[in-house]
Order: C-alpha cells, then structure tokens, then sequence
C-alpha cells in the first residue's frame, strides 16, 4: 500500500493512499466470502454455492462496491498507523480509482503538535492550603443542621437567620436586565450571599410584602458592565418561613455514624483540611497551566473549536 501524507494548516492532514490490483483483490475476496456465506441458491445448500455462481448471482460490481467499504477504512487504519498519527474524528474520503487498483484521499482534522518554549525556566510559587478554624467547622455543622431543619411559616417580620424566597428584578439607567432579576429565589438571611446591603433591606419585611430600593455594586464587582453602578431593585416577598434547627448533641452526631459531637467535629476538621490542601493543589496546578499557556504554541483544529 503506497500512502502519501501532506501536512494542512490548523493542525489537518490529507492521506492520498493506493491500493494495488493484489492488495485490493484481498478485500474483493473477503466480500465475495460474506456473499457466499448468506445466500442459498437452488441445488445448494446455504454457503455451498461455487465462487461463480455467487458472482453472477449478485454481479462483480456489487461484490466491488462491498470490497471497496470494506477496503477503505482497513486502509485507513493502516494509512494513520503508519505514520502514527492521533485524528480527533472520522475523515473526509474522496474516492479517487477504484478499477482494478484502488485509490482515494482522506483528509482529517489531528491532534496538534504542542510547542513549549523554555518551559524550564518556568517558577510558580505553590499556593499555600487556608487555615482551617474552629467557625469553618461550626459552619459547615449548621449546614448539616439546616439540611434536617424543620421549616414553619411566620406572620411576623422577617429577622436573620429566617428562610426567606423573594422575587426580583432590577435595573440600571430605565433597562431592566435578565441576569439582575430572579423568580421564587431562596436565601437566608443574614448569609450575605447576594450583593452587599441587598439581604439589609428585607429586614423587617413581611410575606406578601413589595419594596422598592436603591443600591450600588461593589466597585470589584465579577461582572465589569456593573461594577460600581448604582441600580434599583424591585422585590416582591413570597414566602417567609422559620428555620427550626434541630439541636446539636450526641443524638444528632449520631444521624452520621459519630458517638459524640466532638468525635464530629473533630473528623469534620481533618475532611476540611484535607479538602483546603486539594484546592491549593488545583490553584498551583492552574498557575502552572497559565505559565505553560504563555509559552505554548499550536494550532488548533476547526473541529476541537466548534466541539467546545
């Protein structure tokens, strides 16, 4: 089998590769054989019929065509074997001869050579693991405790650590913006897990209750279009529940195989530490792949881009 490569930008090849008469006669007798094994003709039993009378039962040139689907991804296989290359998906073929010999073009995307440059030189200085302390572990027992807390609605007015759900929407400059409204969103408050100040003005609030108010994002804001900008937020106030918390004792410790509270915490310490060590290993992990970034070139195939 004679194959020719040629290198394609964006990391793309084309395979012209030929078949001789022989070597393809290998593959025609492969299919005449799977012919010749299913079909039963008169006077013979299944599979029994002579090589001649099966050819002139289904013609030389439907045996050919099976012969040249079977043939032209063998060869292929054996086309990027030989030149060891790793494709990402399945070819382009473009059926060039397929007479007595044959012959036909596969083009394909590859994985790309990656270049790094002085990658040696490279210094990240590892990120160290956070402390761990006694109100992480606190934190992370409340957590467990809201999780078989028992939920009761309030008539009162809305105080820290109540369960709240509200929907919003807000704007800036007279536009409304999708990614500042919400419906039906849970918080506790008093948590802070919303802009800051936002949770301080549905203190005092009611179910059924509608505010309007005015607040400005923080100046490092992850979103850039809003950092420092004031908006305004309009809230509606759906549901108001207590949070019943069941107490912390032996008896709760034992909902998840502990004796005692302080074999929980002590256990819940050492799982957290363990964890804070993992992230600092992905954060040095992830300074290093920035580093390599800088130094690395490729080219990327079309097919990876349009995959991601």
């Amino acid at each position: 089998m004679k194959v020719d490569l040629k290198e394609l930008p964006r990391s793309r090849v084309s395979l012209n590769i030929e078949l001789s008469e022989d070597e393809f006669s290998v593959y025609y007798g492969r299919a005449l054989e799977s012919y010749m094994a299913e079909v039963k003709l008169p006077g013979f039993r299944k599979g029994k019929a002579p090589k001649s009378l099966v050819e002139n039962h289904f013609g030389r040139a439907q045996i050919r065509q099976s012969a040249i689907e079977k043939a032209i991804p063998g060869a292929y296989y054996d086309a990027i074997k030989q030149y060891n290359l790793n494709p990402i998906d399945q070819p382009d073929i473009d059926l060039i001869n397929a007479q007595n010999e044959l012959s036909f073009k596969a083009e394909v995307d590859i994985y790309p050579k990656v270049e790094i440059s002085d990658w040696q030189k490279i210094k990240v200085k590892p990120i160290q693991a956070k402390e761990v302390t006694e109100n992480d572990v606190d934190q992370f027992i409340l957590n467990l405790r809201r999780g078989k807390a028992a939920l009761s609605p309030l008539d009162r007015a809305s105080q820290t650590g109540d369960l709240m759900v509200i929907s919003y929407r807000g704007q800036t400059k007279g536009v409304y913006r999708e990614d500042m409204s919400s419906n039906n969103h849970p918080l506790v408050l008093g948590e802070g897990n919303l802009i800051p100040g936002f949770e301080e003005e549905l203190i005092g609030l009611k179910k059924g209750d509608k505010k309007t108010f005015k607040i400005t994002f923080p100046k490092k804001y992850n979103e850039q279009s809003l950092a420092g900008r004031e908006a305004e937020f309009e809230v509606t106030v759906n549901d108001l529940q207590l949070i019943n918390l069941p107490q912390l004792d032996d008896k709760f410790a034992s909902q998840y195989q502990f004796k005692t509270v302080d074999d929980m915490k002590k256990d819940i310490k050492e799982q957290l530490i363990e964890r804070s060590k993992e992230e600092a290993r992905l954060d040095t992990q992830g300074k290093v792949a920035e580093a390599l970034e800088k130094k690395t070139k490729a080219e990327i195939p079309q097919t990876l881009i349009d995959g991601e």
